[in-house]
């Protein structure tokens, strides 16, 4: 037996502990979109440490992954056991934070109906057209990045990730415009996904509602699978599932869960198979949407390399290793006002500039204030859940309404996404793009919706003044 071996069955052990208090999480709180992110959180912090280990159990350890190759090679030594050992205590310190702190759900049942008249009030045909309007737009600046990348010569995927110049700017809109069209659509989905609108919703109201998230969806998945971008569709899918789980799953008899048990399973290995598609199908030489869409159909038939980019990511490995890079380094100058932690980063482990690359939550605290950063980076992660959960609690006043929908769906993936790949300068993007800028859409919807129930409302109360019978023309006499 090994020395990897061994800090392989800990780190198990370790994770096995990790599980059961997240268990308990859900128990409290009775919500899957918490659940997630402290899932997705292990994926993007230790699951990286399965395959590294892996290789250096064969040839005395001189077996590399990818990224050791274009980064810095691992040695499973003291530094290393230093660094499984700070994220397990980063991943066990910010769930239990999260339960002693995150609401009783068991202990507030009037967040139902709060909900219930969320829904009631939305207008989900105003989503389809709002989303459809900033699509339009966002469909004319892609255009205008694609035949700036065409003049490079880079593939698409690295194109939009290294834009110089004024390309840059059109990146920048282009980035906020995709936050506001499929972040609001992601919240609008789930809702759609959890309630089915209402029992008095007209058919063909309902028919155009279906038709126009799935059409607005598939080109949410086409143009983010066109640039290589994986982050975008997993926050999708995450908040759209877990709109079905909240409001529809776990609100269904026991007979009914087991057929939509069934169905969410394969449409989840569906998106993963996207997910993986996405990942093996970018990059190298694929400088049109053409070839994108070539390299696509071709790899889906390949479903172990899809699986594989899914399981042994290279983004996952790089998240995990990133803090190995920074304890390593022992004359390391801690610069606690860094506001690129990226930069600073990279600069430290003097990375290729053709290496695209994440640093995980964990490392850029370390960067800033040394051992302390586990502790900092745990207790900033878990009060961010935390206010999230309070922000998405009770869904009253219009305005509360509005944030709190995306703010229950949305972080799902998307705060691990966010957070995990970066420093705490990305706390603030977790909350403007996850909470107020879709927020915003969202509120436009509600208004819309109230404003229709309003004057329903007037029209059902309003006596009818004249009425034909006979063809005559009658008064009604009201008291």
């Amino acid at each position: 037996m090994t020395y990897a071996d061994l800090l392989t069955g800990a780190l198990a052990l370790g994770l096995l502990g990790y599980l059961g208090i997240i268990v308990l999480v859900y128990r409290r709180t009775r919500d899957p979109g918490m659940t997630t992110i402290l899932l997705l959180a292990s994926y993007w912090t230790v699951l990286g440490a399965f395959p590294i280990l892996a290789t250096k159990r064969l040839d005395n350890g001189v077996n590399y992954t990818y990224m050791e190759d274009r980064l810095f090679t691992i040695v499973v030594d003291g530094a290393y056991t230093e660094t499984l050992a700070a994220y397990l205590l980063f991943l066990v310190l910010t769930a239990l934070v999260t339960l002693l702190l995150s609401r009783d759900a068991s202990r507030n049942t009037p967040i139902r109906a709060g909900w219930d008249r969320l829904n009631a009030d939305f207008s989900h045909v105003t989503m389809i057209c709002v989303v459809t309007a900033i699509t339009a737009a966002k469909v004319v600046i892609v255009l205008l990045l694609l035949r700036a990348s065409g003049e490079t010569g880079l593939s698409l995927y690295a194109a939009t990730r290294t834009v110089k110049g004024d390309a840059a700017g059109l990146l920048r809109i282009y980035q906020y415009l995709n936050i506001l069209s499929s972040y609001s659509l992601s919240a609008g989905l789930a809702l759609w996904l959890g309630y089915r609108g209402t029992p008095t919703m007209r058919r063909s109201t309902r028919a155009f509602v279906w038709a126009g998230y799935g059409l607005l969806g598939a080109l949410v998945f086409a143009e983010n699978a066109l640039l290589g971008n994986r982050a975008v569709p997993l926050i999708v899918m995450a908040a759209a599932a877990t709109g079905w789980i909240r409001w529809g799953f776990l609100r269904a008899s026991r007979a009914r869960r087991g057929p939509m048990l069934l169905r969410f399973t394969a449409l989840t290995l569906a998106g993963l198979v996207v997910l993986g598609t996405i990942g093996v199908s970018r990059g190298g030489s694929l400088t049109s949407p053409a070839a994108v869409a070539e390299a696509m159909v071709t790899n889906v038939s390949k479903i172990g390399n899809v699986v594989g980019q899914v399981v042994g990511s290279s983004e996952m490995v790089a998240s995990h290793m990133s803090l190995y890079g920074v304890i390593r380094e022992e004359n390391l100058v801690h610069d606690a006002w860094s506001a690129n932690s990226y930069g600073t980063y990279a600069d430290l482990v003097q990375a290729p500039e053709d290496q695209v690359f994440t640093v995980h939550y964990v490392a850029a605290w370390w960067l800033r204030t040394g051992p302390l950063g586990v502790i900092l980076a745990a207790v900033s992660f878990a009060l961010a859940l935390i206010l999230l959960q309070r922000i998405s609690w009770r869904p009253r006043s219009l305005w509360a309404a509005s944030f709190a929908l995306p703010a229950a769906v949305l972080p799902a993936a998307g705060a691990p996404v966010i957070l995990m790949r970066s420093g705490p300068e990305a706390l603030r993007a977790v909350f403007v793009e996850l909470v107020v800028l879709p927020g915003l859409v969202c509120g436009v919807c509600l208004l819309a919706g109230r404003s229709r129930n309003s004057r329903k409302a007037v029209h059902a109360r309003e006596p009818a003044l004249f009425t034909a019978s006979q063809g005559e023309l009658h008064v009604n006499r009201t008291h």
